[in-house]
């Protein structure tokens, strides 16, 4: 891949922001150098990568900070080397963090069995782990029991310290002390230990002089009564610091063991990390990962640049119905930002990195990619702006092939507009004979003609607003766009008469074209609103019948458990049955007795019987295997039964009332007729009444609707504080399984459109 398409699709910065997210050293360099996949590698990485932002999801990042430690384990490979103490305690975090992250894999294998080629590369260390914790405290120093030696000798000098201490304490003890002492402290100088004796009474100590205060008032003494002591000390610091040596260099030795091992799994948990640095840039841009696909189909792309600027990119649909696409549309208009999203995306695709697209996205695994993107003039070489692209262009073309994307913008532009048209053509005819993959933008009329006309090329255009001279970022497939550079300079200020006179030059045909062009568009723009508007209710529609099919799925499995549990209770009734009529045979001696039993057990049954025949009538909430509804209406021995948005016939004898009502008032229904209809759907005026009126009002409605058996009715508010009244009441409403904004031609956001 070239550096060109590195630096003109800004990939960079995308790798810059990743590393923010990073906890090492080691995984920034890692990104640094990071290569795109293979396909079989890419497959798997992409697996990690949505595997982990699950796990980011659900449970949040293990990783915290830790060191670049592969230079210390190869050091420490080396015979006879001897790691620092900063370097065992650098090896001892990343041990425990391995530990932290092999827990958290584990945990998480029911949910991702993909994790075990990560598992498999990170070892345990418990060895290791536990050598260091017996040999160096948490602040870095040696432990005195990590020898017998290092033991011994530490004891000595802590005594050695204790005589030197107790001598010297004793001089501050003469009666002369406060005139020959600036301060009764023992301190440290050269490491040695001296006390402040006043400059001026130096001589009535006999010592060694290590120094003098700045001020000159004090000089730091040795006194010769601790001079042996702190030359004893100064040996048993000696003996020390080659103890250390030799137990950090048995330290080593246990490291060098594991040495290879801990640097494989050291760079699994430098991979690790880059994943779940990954996984957090996809969540934070609500990004997903493209399956690997024939053609170009990114729903909802969104630049991935402006994503990170929070400049809230409008998404777009980059769809290659044939191998060509050619961009067309105003300057401003959008085309730009749309190769350079189609060319980041796929940059950031073979790294394995989640793009901001919708999921079912897709896209191909080219072999190579090329852009010639934006000014290249090359002062240096002394190449105009034209020159630099052609120079490009013609590298681009000798080294594409069959499965190159080639992404082109402002073809032909930079020269001669006619011959830049007729360069333009050859060179997409060109790409056409090499059958690659290809998207220009280009303003020029030739270009775009040839374009509708080809079998290989399919025209587009970005969506412009002519009232507000803005980009609309809207990709319309199938048609062309003008290029608006007489309208663009008019509302910029252009004298009234050059624009008089460019329109003249113009000609009246091409004119007549331009005015076409815009017919065309306009009616391509109120076919694509209408297929937005048709998408709209067609996922309203696939939410209901979720709903539909998962009420279905429940009452099934209630009614499964309801048989269940009535077979259970009637075979423990007729066990308890025979139990008690056997015992009672048992004992029986009169005839009496038995009359008496019998009658006993009818009355029981009867006792059930009048239970299951308590009268059901309309409008009475009822239960059915678990599940609540409502009467709406009884045929014989059967009724219609409302269970939330699913009606039921079922026999009276298999429902029970139940006095707990699902709301927390009495309704009444009434199946009347609704007067004020329109198109079918009934509706009410809640304007001009207050919150309590207009509630009272929408409750009566809503029984009456949802008997009448509609399915949906509109309620007109307005949109002060009564509309927040009428959402918030019909999220509470048992009949309501949806409630949206009316479109414009519905009435707007005064109105609520109610679905049950």
């Amino acid at each position: 891949m070239r550096e060109y398409e590195i630096r003109k699709l800004e990939f960079n910065k995308i790798k810059e922001n990743i590393k923010l997210r990073t906890h090492s050293i080691a995984s920034v360099d890692y990104i640094e150098q990071m290569k795109p996949f293979s396909k079989d590698e890419l497959l798997q990485e992409q697996k990690l990568v949505e595997c982990f932002m699950e796990l980011l999801k659900r449970k949040g990042n293990v990783l915290y900070s830790f060191d670049d430690i592969s230079k210390s384990l190869k050091k420490a490979m080396i015979e006879e080397s001897v790691l620092g103490v900063d370097e065992i305690i650098a090896i001892y975090k990343v041990l425990k963090i391995i530990k932290d992250v092999r827990k958290f894999l584990v945990d998480s294998l029911d949910r991702c069995d993909v994790l075990n080629r990560i598992l498999k590369d990170l070892g345990t260390f418990q060895t290791l782990e536990a050598e260091i914790e017996r040999t160096i405290d948490p602040s870095g120093i040696i432990k005195s029991e990590a020898s017998r030696d290092l033991f011994e000798i530490r004891k000595e000098i802590k005594h050695v310290e204790k005589t030197i201490t107790e001598k010297l304490e004793a001089l501050f003890q003469r009666p002369d002390s406060d005139t020959l002492f600036s301060e009764k402290l023992i301190t440290l100088r050269q490491n040695r230990y001296v006390v402040p004796v006043k400059t001026q009474s130096v001589k009535r100590i006999v010592g060694i002089v290590h120094g003098v205060s700045s001020s000159g008032f004090t000089t730091y003494l040795e006194p010769q009564i601790v001079v042996d002591l702190n030359n004893k000390l100064a040996m048993l610091r000696t003996e020390e610091e080659k103890e250390i040596h030799l137990v950090l260099k048995k330290l080593t030795s246990v490291v060098r063991e594991r040495a290879s091992r801990l640097l494989d799994s050291f760079n699994t948990l430098v991979r690790v990390d880059v994943l779940l640095a990954k996984a957090s840039f996809g969540i934070e841009y609500e990004c997903s990962i493209p399956s690997i696909g024939e053609r170009v189909e990114l729903l909802g792309a969104r630049n991935p640049i402006m994503s990170i600027l929070s400049q809230n990119p409008v998404p777009i649909d980059i769809i290659f119905n044939k191998k060509g696409l050619v961009l067309t549309g105003p300057n401003t208009g959008g085309k730009t930002v749309f190769l350079k999203t189609l060319g980041l995306c796929y940059l950031m695709f073979l790294h394995a990195i989640p793009i901001p697209v919708l999921p079912k996205s897709k896209l191909p695994i080219f072999d190579k990619i090329f852009a010639d993107i934006g000014d290249e003039q090359d002062i240096s070489q002394s190449l105009s702006t034209f020159s630099s692209h052609i120079k490009n262009i013609s590298e681009i073309l000798q080294n594409s092939t069959e499965n190159s994307l080639i992404l082109l913008d402002e073809l032909g532009a930079g020269t001669d507009p006619l011959e830049g048209s007729a360069l333009g053509i050859a060179i997409l005819d060109y790409i056409k004979r090499l059958n690659a993959f290809v998207v220009v933008s280009t303003h020029h009329t030739p270009i775009k003609l040839w374009a509708v006309n080809s079998d290989y090329y399919e025209p587009a255009t970005l969506m412009f607003d002519k009232d507000t001279l803005r980009p609309l970022y809207k990709v319309v497939y199938g048609t062309i766009g003008e290029s608006m550079g007489i309208e663009v300079a008019r509302r910029f200020g252009m004298p009234k008469d050059i624009i008089l006179e460019a329109q003249k030059l113009l000609g009246e045909n091409t004119l007549e074209y331009q005015g076409l062009m815009e017919k065309l568009n306009e009616l391509t723009k109120e076919y694509q609103d209408k297929m937005e508007l048709l998408e709209k209710h067609r996922q309203e529609l696939e939410l209901l019948k979720r709903k539909y099919e998962s009420l279905i799925e429940e009452m099934e499995k209630a009614k499964q458990e309801a048989w269940k549990n009535t077979v259970k209770e009637a075979n423990e009734y007729l066990e308890r049955l025979r139990k008690e009529a056997q015992e009672f045979l048992t004992g029986l001696k009169e005839k009496a007795g038995l009359k008496d039993f019998i009658k006993q057990k009818q009355e029981e049954l009867k006792k059930f019987e009048k239970e299951e025949q308590e009268p059901i009538e309309v409008g009475d909430w009822v239960e059915f295997m678990g599940g609540k509804g409502r009467v709406l209406e009884i045929r014989q021995d059967k009724a219609q039964v409302m269970f939330g948005d699913i009606k039921a016939w079922i026999k009276l004898k298999d429902l029970s009332k139940t006095a707990k009502l699902p709301r927390t008032h009495t309704t009444s229904i009434s199946l009347q007729r609704f007067e004020n209809k329109k198109a079918g759907v009934p509706e009410i005026n809640l304007t001009g009444l207050s919150i309590e009126e207009a509630i009272s009002k929408l409750d009566k409605f809503l029984d009456s609707a949802f008997a009448s058996g509609v399915k949906m009715a509109k309620v007109i508010h307005g949109l002060g504080v009564l509309k927040k009244a009428v959402t918030d009441y019909l999220s509470s409403s048992s009949y309501v399984v949806f409630y949206r904004d009316a479109y414009p031609k519905e009435g707007g956001q005064g109105t609520t459109i109610v679905y049950f």
